[in-house]
């Protein structure tokens, strides 16, 4: 599922520099590198469905570049988890009978 296009500005004055490239940065975890991608245009895709109960957020480190290495900058996405299937519990009846004290 595509979650975001990850969009930069370079005001470079040569067009060679204004191509920017979108990649995990090297802080980012392999739970992350497992269940997300990146694609050099800056698309953030779920590479399988998420689960809140397994995790409710996520830390992506995203780096963009020109090319040039001291341009180089980073920044960090945060996903969060809904929680789309989640329901409540239930008493079953045919277990018997509840009961309840409160002062």
């Amino acid at each position: 599922t595509l979650i975001t296009t990850i969009q930069a500005l370079d005001k470079d004055a040569s067009p060679r520099f204004r191509q920017l490239t979108y990649s995990f940065d090297a802080t980012a975890s392999p739970d992350v590198m497992t269940k997300f991608t990146l694609k050099p245009n800056g698309e953030l895709w779920t590479t399988k469905p998420l689960d809140r109960e397994e995790e409710k957020q996520y830390r992506i480190p995203i780096q963009v570049t020109d090319g040039v290495a001291e341009h180089e900058r980073m920044t960090i996405y945060w996903i969060t988890v809904q929680d789309l299937n989640d329901v409540p519990p239930e008493l079953d009846a045919a277990l018997g009978v509840y009961e309840v004290q409160l002062p």
